[in-house]
């Protein structure tokens, strides 16, 4: 999942910046308007890569680069998705 697709803003498809030190996280195959295309929250501290991912808010994760820190975003997603449809069957 590195280098996931960048649009003009230099930011891969689905990251917004909310301020300079925090992006909200979305998976772009997803309309943005839906609720569920939200993966989480990724904040620089110092020298690492804070992430805040849905279903899991009192847990961070700690990274050493941005791409790192989306990559674990988007496999907590997979697995979220892949552990909800084990429950659905």
């Amino acid at each position: 999942m590195n280098n996931i697709t960048t649009r003009s803003t230099g930011l891969p498809d689905g990251v917004i910046a909310l301020t300079a030190t925090t992006w909200r996280i979305s998976d772009p195959s997803r309309a943005e308007h839906d609720g569920l295309s939200l993966l989480g929250f990724i904040e620089q501290n110092n020298d690492d890569f804070e992430v805040t991912a849905l279903g899991a808010p009192r847990q961070r994760q700690h990274f050493a680069s941005f791409d790192e820190a989306i990559n674990a975003l988007h496999l907590t997603a997979a697995t979220r998705s892949t552990d909800s449809h084990a429950v659905d069957r």
